[in-house]
């Protein structure tokens, strides 16, 4: 994955990194302020009705590591398939691709499933947001850092 495509997708995990980073800081009251804004808007409409709870800050901040570390290793595989058009290069994209798919169903499917649809809409923008520069390079076929940019 080369040009456009590339910086695309370092967009797309810096930002992922950023949001894994708000749900960290729901550990303190001091830092819960972007948490809190995103529990209202999945909660929707947004009306300080956030659904979040001294109950619900450990899982909030322990999510926010656990998301902190899922996409430090998302950079990880994405910088060695990066590294040129080869074999392993288009088993990591496939496998990565396989795992945010299955992340998306799955996560999508619990947000319904309790009531906050609007988390399985914000997990629709995100997949998208992979996709994108994913199938418009050409890396899941083999392209690799040859893609299209």
């Amino acid at each position: 994955m080369t040009g456009l495509w590339k910086t695309w997708m370092d967009i797309w995990v810096w930002a992922m990194l950023a949001a894994a980073v708000v749900f960290l800081l729901a550990a303190t009251t001091a830092t819960q302020a972007p948490a809190l804004l995103f529990y209202d808007l999945i909660h929707w409409p947004i009306d300080g009705n956030t659904g979040f709870t001294q109950a619900t800050r450990p899982t909030a901040a322990i999510l926010g590591a656990v998301f902190l570390g899922w996409m430090l290793s998302v950079r990880l595989l994405i910088g060695l398939a990066n590294s040129g058009p080869t074999p392993a290069a288009t088993r990591i994209w496939r496998g990565l691709t396989g795992i945010i798919a299955a992340w998306y169903v799955l996560d999508s499917g619990a947000s319904i499933t309790t009531g906050i649809p609007v988390n399985a809409l914000s997990n629709t923008v995100i997949l998208i947001g992979y996709l994108i520069p994913v199938l418009a390079s050409g890396v899941l076929a083999g392209k690799g850092a040859g893609g299209a940019a």
